[in-house]
């Protein structure tokens, strides 16, 4: 599987991992895709039904809060991590904590 950490509300992002199932998918390349963190149910929703018009639900699993040593679990056994950030001014302002993470663990980022 690829793991995502991050809030469903940040949408934009979290529509990019979907697109990003959606692409493996056309490449027939078979791979889970675990979603961790939280969001309220309106952006759930959309995100699932995002999902199910691209036909990827299936391949999406939402986890919500794990605790940090089950994040750790999930980084350790993971094909890859999954880091997307969109060409925005905010993108380029942020620092991604998420990468120090992701990279201490020694996955592929």
């Amino acid at each position: 599987y690829l793991l995502y950490a991050g809030a469903i509300s940040y949408f934009d992002i979290a529509m990019i991992v979907v697109d990003i199932a959606d692409k493996l998918k056309d490449q027939n390349i078979a791979i889970m895709i675990k979603f961790t963190g939280g969001g309220n149910a309106e952006s759930f929703g959309k995100l699932k039904d995002y999902a199910a018009r691209k036909g990827v639900l299936e391949r999406i699993e939402f986890m919500g809060y794990v605790s940090d040593i089950e994040f750790h679990n999930l980084m350790k056994h993971a094909v890859g991590l999954l880091a997307p950030l969109p060409e925005n001014l905010q993108s380029v302002a942020r620092f991604p904590t998420k990468l120090v993470y992701y990279v201490s663990s020694g996955t592929a980022v």
